[in-house]
């Protein structure tokens, strides 16, 4: 794996980002091979699973487009995150992004909704308004978990206060999003 040294964020490789280059000089990231990118974070959603963690995985790009990101949605076992609505079950958890181009990620809080009458589902996404903010109630042992994987797997959760800053300016930021943008939408956007 990966030796943890705090990753950088600069102008450079906010650039390189929104042009979807590698941010790392080792594989599997630095041939961009997206099936071992995936390949990789398998192997990591795999461990969040035996620890009794829930993983729902989002790797196509949201079905359209371009992300820089794997989406992944954790929940506790057992069916506890689950609210049971009239028309659809919603599910508490938290969504963590893993980029495609550097070992790193973020984690925000977020639920799903399954539709009871049909197969449709529907999930949020990371924004700056709920990046590494925890659902209501008690979330530690999940939390725990997750970031002794990621360290585990050589994976860097980002500190939240260097991507809450406002993304510089003469960044083109390919993102299906409005801004106001932060760094944050320069290193995990999403292009439909």
């Amino acid at each position: 794996m990966f030796d943890l040294i705090p990753f950088d964020i600069t102008r450079e490789i906010m650039e390189k980002s929104v042009q979807a280059q590698p941010l790392c000089e080792e594989e599997p990231f630095l041939s961009g091979d997206e099936a071992a990118v995936t390949g990789f974070y398998e192997c990591m959603f795999a461990a969040l699973r035996r620890d009794g963690v829930d993983v729902l995985i989002e790797d196509d790009h949201h079905g359209s487009g371009y992300a820089s990101y794997i989406s992944a949605f954790l929940s506790r076992r057992g069916g506890v995150d689950e609210i049971d609505h009239p028309a659809h079950v919603e599910t508490v958890g938290l969504l963590l992004y893993v980029s495609r181009l550097a070992p790193i990620a973020v984690f925000g809080a977020s639920s799903r909704t399954r539709n009871k009458r049909d197969s449709g589902t529907s999930s949020g996404f990371i924004t700056t308004d709920n990046l590494d903010r925890l659902p209501p109630g008690d979330w530690s042992g999940l939390l725990r978990t997750l970031r002794i994987v990621l360290e585990a797997h050589g994976v860097e959760l980002l500190p939240t206060a260097p991507l809450l800053a406002p993304a510089p300016d003469g960044i083109r930021i390919p993102t299906a999003f409005d801004g106001p943008y932060a760094v944050f939408d320069t290193l995990f956007y999403w292009e439909d």
